[in-house]
């Protein structure tokens, strides 16, 4: 048994359910792992202001990890989704997660408040 304070959990609106209760059935589509990954980035949440679906730039990135301190990078996290995926085509997804991280310059909230 994983002591609790080291345990993952996944909320939704009305449970918390521990990361070991957990199919990899339930992790089919991108909002799946969105959520699983916003989960898991709430451990931070004494480092960032975590936002999650939030406009910045000109679109809506898909998480933003906001230090809370400025000498801690930021991060944004663009998701894609593929299904059996070669190295070739995962590489392709992260090229175009940066891209397009950069091109609806999702970092403009970010360099507002000098991060």
């Amino acid at each position: 048994m994983i002591p609790l304070s080291f345990r993952f959990f996944i909320q939704t609106d009305t449970v918390v359910l521990p990361i070991e209760s957990v199919s990899s059935l339930d992790l089919v589509n991108e909002n799946a792992y969105h959520m699983l990954v916003l989960g898991l980035c709430a451990m931070m949440s004494d480092t960032y202001y975590i936002r999650s679906n939030r406009e910045s730039g000109i679109g809506r990135f898909d998480i933003q990890l906001m230090p809370k301190d400025l000498n801690v990078p930021g991060m944004i996290i663009e998701l894609k989704q593929g299904k059996r995926c070669s190295m070739e085509e995962l590489k392709k997804l992260a090229e175009a997660a940066i891209l397009q991280i950069q091109e609806k310059q999702y970092d403009t909230e970010m360099a507002t408040c000098g991060v």
